[in-house]
């Protein structure tokens, strides 16, 4: 199973083209787990369209705002993927991201952590 632990905080400009590109990836993943930190724009109402439309999806607010480490932290601890992806909201994936990681673990099983950057 793969997870993307996904933070937002006012993100509204960039969040739609994010979790496109983590839907439409060559390599498809379980779960998109996002917290958001209190966002105060538009950002909660794509979040809700998304999760509506791609059932992978599940978002929750804090009612506390947490600052993203702790934000990141408790998000990752939501997912249940053996593999997880971090994302931040205004990151957009190359198409074969997910695909081109998950090759390099098997390829070299003793790996325990990966980044590859986005554009």
């Amino acid at each position: 199973m793969f997870s993307v632990a996904l933070c937002t905080y006012n993100g509204v400009k960039y969040i739609a083209d994010q979790l496109d590109s983590i839907i439409n990836q060559t390599r498809t993943v379980d779960e998109i787990i996002v917290s958001d930190d209190g966002s105060t724009d538009g950002t909660l109402m794509i979040l809700e369209e998304f999760a509506q439309k791609y059932s992978l999806l599940h978002y929750s607010v804090n009612t506390v705002r947490k600052g993203f480490k702790q934000n990141f932290l408790d998000t990752i601890r939501q997912c249940k993927g053996d593999v997880v992806f971090l994302s931040d909201q205004d990151d957009k994936w190359y198409l074969n991201k997910v695909e081109f990681v998950l090759e390099r673990f098997q390829k070299h099983p003793k790996i325990q952590l990966g980044f590859r950057c986005c554009r």
